[in-house]
């Protein structure tokens, strides 16, 4: 049998998460010959059997238990069991903290035919009216993540919620997500910035908005500050990799220092918003600033 899509699901210990996400999905799995795969990184239980409840009206449902710890090593589990089922023009990509709208996978995928693209992304967030959004959260990525209007893009760099084209994902040599951020994260950064380097055509689905959860943890200003601080220390690490420790070193640290002098300009203007986002500019640039100095790698994912 084949498939119009397959739905891949790296998840970790969020089985109420994973729940919410594949009930979302139904209106997609009633329109479509659709498979899903729940790549479960600690092998739990309850997570199998909230797999098991949705595949006895779904058959196509199917748990994978992945044993190797890490974000990336889970996403490459996915990959490899993708590439040796029968032949689907697309596969999804959906992180297991998010909601999908009904038309989601529709959405989708009538961008990525209409652009011929081979990797379409499409916008997540929380919902910014939600109980305990605080200023701090409102100014932070998990409401003010990228858009774009829908259509052909140059790139975009977060892989929540996204589809990547077969043809794409069976070129020689195969693309995988690097194992040395398994931990780190940004792994999915790097993994869309190879495929563009091989000539892969990115579009952006405006419409395919996800939700985000927001549990009270990532409310914090410790959750927020560490988050900004691991994101650019691992980018930056991506960059030494591939630019030079010292070119890496001279644009963290004007990032830094135009970031610091942001935050005061904004400070002597009470705009308070603004000063906010600034801090957490100065926070990415400050873990940046220690992957350049060839400090250890932050690993957020433990």
């Amino acid at each position: 049998m084949s498939f119009d899509a397959v739905i891949a699901i790296p998840t970790y210990r969020r089985p109420q998460g994973l729940h919410r996400l594949l009930t979302s999905l139904q209106p997609s799995l009633d329109r479509y010959r659709v498979a899903v795969i729940v790549g479960d990184n600690a092998c739990d239980a309850e997570t199998a059997a909230i797999v098991a409840g949705f595949a006895r009206r779904y058959p196509d449902i199917h748990y994978l238990p992945v044993h190797e710890r890490g974000i990336s090593q889970n996403r490459n589990a996915l990959l490899a069991a993708y590439r040796m089922m029968p032949p689907a023009p697309w596969l999804a990509m959906l992180d297991d903290d998010l909601v999908a709208p009904p038309d989601w996978l529709e959405q989708m995928i009538s961008v990525g035919r209409g652009c011929d693209a081979d990797v379409v992304g499409g916008p997540y967030r929380i919902d910014a009216d939600a109980p305990g959004v605080s200023r701090l959260v409102r100014n932070s990525i998990l409401v003010n993540r990228p858009n774009h209007p829908t259509g052909p893009i140059d790139r975009f760099h977060a892989g929540g919620n996204m589809l990547l084209a077969r043809r794409l994902l069976l070129a020689e040599p195969l693309l995988w997500f690097d194992t040395d951020l398994g931990k780190s994260g940004s792994e999915d950064m790097q993994f869309l910035d190879a495929a563009k380097s091989r000539g892969g055509r990115f579009a952006w689905s405006a419409q395919a908005l996800c939700i985000e959860d927001f549990p009270a943890d990532r409310g914090t200003a410790k959750y927020l500050f560490e988050r900004y601080y691991s994101t650019g220390n691992a980018m930056a690490h991506i960059a030494v990799a591939q630019q030079g420790r010292v070119m890496v070193l001279a644009l963290v640290s004007r990032r830094l220092l135009a970031s610091l002098m942001r935050v005061a300009a904004n400070l002597v203007r009470c705009n308070w918003d603004r000063a906010v986002q600034r801090v957490f500019d100065a926070t990415w640039a400050v873990g940046g600033l220690g992957a350049a100095l060839g400090l250890g790698r932050s690993e957020r994912y433990q």
